[in-house]
């Protein structure tokens, strides 16, 4: 690799490079270099606080451009909110033939302005609509974006914009703040909150939340007068059971369990109980539940009996009886639940130091992805006591089946260090694609470890896969991006250079330098920390 720079020189670099590509783009009647406007002003805010001479004249271009017509306009609507020029977006789409237009625009904007705390500002913004449906239309898009409820601050805002909207919408922020009150345990809070939700539907989610968090507590007394506004007999032993189980008292959740006449719930719950009762060590009562649980054999993942055994299984198991655990897992009629069953009790073992025990159980399971799943964890364990994982990793190899599993095990090689394996496996993978993508994980393993080198010499491999795609197809472009993205990162503006050369199209060149851009002038994680 030649002489690294900086990545923000690189930035600097494909930002020239963006310039002088711009013109020979014709824009703004070019469509498809149109609708990268936004990432072309993304890029070019990662640089400085405003855009460009260059890129406020494509924009401004691109809004006379599209006018009130359909084509393009909500790109540009997006790149000018990019850009913060709001107004400008307004102006732009508000003045749209097309009223799904309108009320798209006025939601992108909306949602910068929540995005800001400019909460006065969504409301303005949304009452531009005069339309009540085109209002709540509008309003679904602004709240797309989630805002954390985390803080006393987050959710007095969240008040003032609930009060300002339709009835529908303000019902469900106020549950927002009711279920984020009932999660931090202010459930005086969330219970106010709950009475002032106009919507019936949004108030009973509300109420469900406060019903969780008094399970979660054990909060027997508070649970009953709570439920008590459930009218269905079942639905609220539902509860019941679930708050003596947290609290610890599975006894008295087995009593209300059998105890109920609908069928479907009694086993959930029945099945909950045999868990609890698992847990804490009774597996007597444990297994005589199992009478009371189907067997669904044409859904092994549904089959309450089969999850029961698992879990008698792993509970004999963490209590030190590794000869019963296997003895139980091996009862079980799916070959699935068995192989999950017995991988779990291998990770156990491992977790206890008993590494040589793991490796028995896991060669023992009957399903070769998961004995694959079960011997990769085994290497880990041994890996992490810097003992050698290589005779395990080939076990595992060995039981691998298919492109997926191939493709998971070459990722673990390759951070357990065996790079080397790690590429004869991927060599393995029939797919193309399955084999690129594989090769992109590797290469980010690789440079998560600062291999920058290695990294490099993967992602020429990918690339040499791209040649039996399409050009044009979704995996060669994703390929191409992240080469991109690492060469910019790596400050390697030489190969970039060659990259770039190599793509076709104009607009194609454009993309994958503001990519780049972006990911120059944004930390990894290994930097961050």
């Amino acid at each position: 690799m030649a002489a690294r720079q900086s990545p923000s020189n690189v930035a600097t670099v494909l930002w020239r490079q963006v310039l002088e590509l711009l013109p020979t783009l014709g824009l703004p009647s070019n469509a498809p270099a149109l609708r990268e406007l936004p990432l072309l002003v993304r890029a070019n805010l990662a640089l400085q606080p405003k855009p460009s001479p260059e890129v406020a004249k494509y924009l401004k271009e691109a809004g006379e451009f599209v006018g009130k017509s359909s084509n393009g306009l909500i790109w540009v609507v997006e790149a000018l909110v990019e850009a913060d020029e709001l107004t400008t977006a307004l102006r732009l789409g508000l003045g749209a033939d097309a009223p799904v237009d309108q009320v798209e625009t006025v939601g992108i904007v909306a949602r910068k302005q929540r995005e800001k705390g400019d909460l006065e500002g969504v409301v303005k913004t949304i009452r531009l609509l005069k339309d009540t449906e085109q209002r709540d239309d509008a309003a679904i898009i602004a709240l797309s974006q989630v805002v954390p409820l985390t803080t006393p601050q987050a959710i007095a805002q969240q008040r003032q914009l609930a009060a300002l909207l339709p009835p529908y919408y303000q019902s469900r922020l106020l549950f927002e703040i009711a279920e984020a009150q009932a999660e931090s345990n202010d459930l005086h809070g969330a219970r106010r909150t709950t009475e002032s939700i106009a919507d019936p539907s949004i108030r009973d989610w509300a109420q469900s939340c406060i019903t969780l968090a008094l399970v979660r507590r054990g909060d027997l007394v508070g649970l009953e007068k709570q439920i008590q506004t459930i009218a269905d007999k079942d639905s609220r032993t539902v509860h019941l059971v679930h708050a003596h189980i947290n609290a610890r008292n599975p006894y008295e959740a087995r009593r209300l369990a059998l105890g109920m006449t609908k069928s479907t719930l009694r086993e959930d719950m029945i099945a909950s109980v045999l868990a609890a009762l698992a847990a804490v060590g009774d597996l007597t009562s444990a297994r005589q539940l199992l009478e009371y649980l189907p067997e669904t054999p044409a859904n092994p993942w549904s089959n309450k009996k089969s999850q029961g055994l698992s879990q008698i299984a792993l509970a004999q198991a963490k209590a030190d009886a590794l000869t019963e655990a296997r003895k139980t897992a091996n009862a079980i009629a799916s070959v699935e639940v068995r192989s999950r069953t017995l991988s779990q009790i291998a990770a156990l073992q491992c977790e206890a130091g008993d590494r040589a025990g793991a490796q028995q159980t896991a060669e023992a399971i009957p399903h070769p992805s998961w004995r694959a799943s079960a011997l990769v964890d085994v290497a880990k364990a041994r890996a992490a006591l810097h003992e050698d994982p290589r005779p395990l990793l080939a076990l595992a190899h060995q039981a691998a089946s298919g492109d997926t599993s191939l493709a998971g095990l070459a990722v673990v090689e390759a951070t357990l260090g065996e790079l080397a394996r790690a590429k004869q496996t991927c060599d393995e993978i029939k797919s193309p694609q399955e084999r690129s993508t594989t090769l992109l994980q590797i290469a980010k393993v690789q440079e998560a470890a600062q291999d920058r080198e290695g990294a490099h010499a993967t992602l020429t491999r990918a690339m040499e896969q791209v040649r039996s795609f399409s050009p044009n197809s979704y995996q060669a472009r994703q390929v191409l991006l992240s080469v991109v993205e690492h060469l910019a990162r790596c400050g390697d503006i030489d190969g970039l250079q060659i990259v770039l050369a190599g793509v076709p199209t104009p607009v194609d060149r454009l993309t994958l330098r503001c990519h780049g851009i972006l990911a120059a002038k944004t930390p990894t994680e290994t930097e961050r920390s």
